[in-house]
C-alpha cells in the first residue's frame, strides 16, 4: 500500500504524457476462441499475446503452431536466445507474427507491439501489460489496439486472487484510455479492494509485518511461517532430467574439480541448463548429486516450447 512506502522519503509525483497510446476492447469470451482472429490481427503487425498460466501458453501454441512462445520454463541459455528473439522481432520495422508470453513481459521485455491480446489479469498487472504495446505513443489508435478476454480466464485463485480480478473487470471500460485514466483505475481497483475483501489486507498486513520485525530484529527467521506468507515466490532451482546424459561429464568434472576457478565456471555451464519453479508445484524431483540446492524434474521439454511436465501439463500454472 502507497502509506506503507513513506519511510522511504521518496519524492511523490505523477509523470505523465498527453497522447492517447492505448484503445480497449473488451471480449466476452476465452482467450482459447480468439485464436482467428489473432491471426487475422499477425497480418497487419506485430502481435503479442500474454496469458495468466504457463499452461494456457502451451494451449495457445497447439492451437497457433506458427505461433513463437517464451515463459519462465526454459532453461537459461535457452531463454536467453528467446529472449533475443523476441526482441529482434519487436523492434524489426515491417515484421508481422506472433509471440505468446506470460507475466514475464510485463517485468523482463521491453517490447512495442502492435497489438496486445491478453487474458484478464488485475488492474495493476493489465497496465503493465498495456505498456507492451504502442509503447512511445506514435502508432494510431482508432481502432482497439488492446483486446482483453475475460472469460475462462487461467490462473484466477491461484495466480490471481479471484476478488480483486472481479472487481478488476466490474471497473473495466472499453474505448481509449489516458495514462491519468490508468491510474485512476487502479487507485479505484484497490480503494473497493480495501473495502470488500479484508481477509487479503489481513494477510498483507500480517506479511508486512513480519518483514518489518525481521528488519527490526524482533523477528527470527523462521523458515516455515515465510514459507506459508511467502509461497509464491519460493522456489527451487531445477533441471530438466532429459539433459541427465548431456550434464554428465560436466557434473563429473564439477565434482572432481579442485581448483576453486575452474568449478565457478564449470558450475555457470552448468547452471545454463536450470530455471526455477514454484516449490508446490514442483513433483517428481531429486537432488542433483554434488550440486545443493539443485534438483532433476520430470517432464518433457523442448527448445521450441520449453518445459513440460506430461500429456495433461496438469501441474503447469
Amino acid at each position: 500500500m502507497e502509506k506503507d512506502l513513506e519511510f522511504l522519503e521518496y519524492k511523490k509525483g505523477i509523470f505523465l504524457k498527453d497522447e492517447i497510446r492505448h484503445n480497449l476492447r473488451i471480449v466476452k469470451d476465452s482467450i482459447l476462441n480468439f485464436v482467428d482472429q489473432i491471426r487475422k490481427l499477425s497480418r497487419s503487425g506485430k502481435v503479442l499475446v500474454i496469458t495468466n498460466t504457463i499452461k494456457r501458453v502451451l494451449e495457445l501454441k497447439s492451437l497457433i503452431p506458427e505461433a513463437f512462445v517464451i515463459h519462465g520454463h526454459f532453461i537459461q541459455k535457452h531463454r536467453r536466445e528467446r529472449e533475443k528473439e523476441i526482441h529482434s522481432f519487436f523492434e524489426t520495422p515491417d515484421e508481422r507474427g506472433i509471440w505468446i508470453t506470460t507475466q514475464l513481459a510485463e517485468v523482463s521485455l521491453d517490447l512495442d507491439a502492435d497489438f496486445l491480446i491478453t487474458e484478464l489479469s488485475t488492474a495493476d498487472s493489465l497496465i503493465q501489460r498495456m505498456g507492451r504495446v504502442n509503447r512511445k505513443g506514435l502508432k494510431d489508435t482508432r481502432n482497439p489496439n488492446v483486446f482483453i478476454l475475460t472469460e475462462d480466464c487461467s490462473g484466477i485463485g491461484s495466480v490471481y486472487r479471484k476478488k480483486i480480478h472481479d472487481i478488476t473487470l466490474s471497473l473495466l471500460k472499453e474505448g481509449k484510455i489516458t495514462e491519468e485514466g490508468k491510474i485512476e483505475f487502479v487507485r479505484k481497483t484497490y480503494t473497493r479492494v480495501i473495502k470488500e475483501d479484508r481477509d487479503y489486507i489481513e494477510k498483507y498486513k500480517k506479511a508486512k509485518d513480519y518483514i518489518d520485525d525481521l528488519w527490526s530484529l524482533k523477528e527470527k527467521f523462521n523458515k516455515e511461517r515465510a514459507q506459508k506468507l511467502f509461497r509464491d515466490i519460493h522456489s527451487y532451482t531445477v533441471i530438466p532430467e532429459v539433459f541427465r546424459e548431456e550434464l554428465k561429464p560436466l557434473l563429473e568434472a564439477y565434482t572432481s574439480e579442485k581448483d576453486t576457478l575452474e568449478k565457478y565456471k564449470l558450475l555457470g555451464k552448468i547452471l545454463d541448463y536450470t530455471f526455477t519453479i514454484q516449490v508446490y508445484r514442483a513433483k517428481n524431483i531429486e537432488p542433483v548429486y554434488g550440486l545443493k540446492g539443485v534438483y532433476w524434474i520430470s517432464g518433457k521439454y523442448s527448445e521450441e516450447i520449453g518445459f513440460g511436465f506430461g500429456e495433461s501439463e496438469s501441474n503447469i500454472i
